[in-house]
């Protein structure tokens, strides 16, 4: 079973990579798209320096850039969270009611 995050950012340099690091730190190999929704500082760049995949998508919108995203996921399940922190980000909702229980089915 491979689960993929979607991250759509837009000007998420203040949290970008808070972000990316409480998803590694679960390390439970999760792959990590970051869409870069048209932003004016380093959003794309901190979030390559991490080792995850960065597209882009220059229509606004989180619609357009979760349909971005979805367009090249080859994976058994897909989570998005925001880029911004303001949400938790362990993803403990995620793991203990999404993840886990796929993860076991797959086994």
């Amino acid at each position: 079973m491979n689960a993929i995050v979607i991250i759509p950012c837009r000007n998420e340099a203040q949290t970008i990579q808070s972000v990316i690091s409480s998803i590694l730190d679960l390390k439970l190999g999760l792959g990590i798209i970051v869409v870069d929704n048209d932003s004016s500082d380093n959003t794309s760049e901190l979030a390559s320096s991490m080792g995850v995949r960065v597209i882009h998508e220059t229509r606004l919108g989180k619609g357009y850039a979760f349909r971005r995203a979805i367009r090249d996921v080859d994976s058994d399940a897909v989570v998005m969270i925001d880029g911004d922190g303001t949400y938790e980000t362990s993803l403990t909702l995620y793991t203990d009611y999404i993840l886990d229980p796929l993860t076991s089915a797959a086994l």
